[in-house]
């Protein structure tokens, strides 16, 4: 069974808040998972397309993101999430990477503004609007 927790420190607070959502996975191949009902990973309030420049919306390429209920889907490679650590402004996600040719266990980290239109990668600091 595969879980994940982060914990993220909010600044001004004394101690750590923490709220985690979180999915499991297991290998056990004589009990096949359920199909169907579990709850999503990811917030509806990051869910979306989302793309550097709005005027490439239409475009999805360099720049551009896709985020659903359990992936963040990006130009050339998908992160399948399986934990989000958040405060409802900040988000740590936990996902198993994959490309054409690796695949790797890493983190994303994003904080989005309050009328939820842009969306900041903290570590790039690449800002994102929602598309349409």
């Amino acid at each position: 069974m595969l879980a994940a927790l982060v914990v993220l420190a909010l600044g001004g607070c004394s101690e750590p808040e923490t709220h985690i959502v979180e999915a499991s996975t297991t290998t056990d191949t004589a009990t096949p998972a359920p199909e169907s009902s579990a709850p999503a990973v990811i917030p509806a309030v990051l869910q979306g397309r989302w793309n550097v420049d709005p005027r490439n919306c239409a475009r999805p390429g360099p720049g551009s993101l896709e985020i659903t209920a359990d992936a963040v889907v990006f130009p050339n490679h998908r992160a399948q999430i399986s934990a989000v650590e958040t405060d409802g402004k900040n988000f740590v996600m936990i996902g198993s990477f994959a490309d054409n040719s690796a695949t790797w266990v890493d983190s994303l980290k994003y904080s989005v503004t309050p009328d939820h239109q842009r969306l900041t990668d903290v570590n790039s600091r690449a800002v994102l609007t929602i598309c349409p």
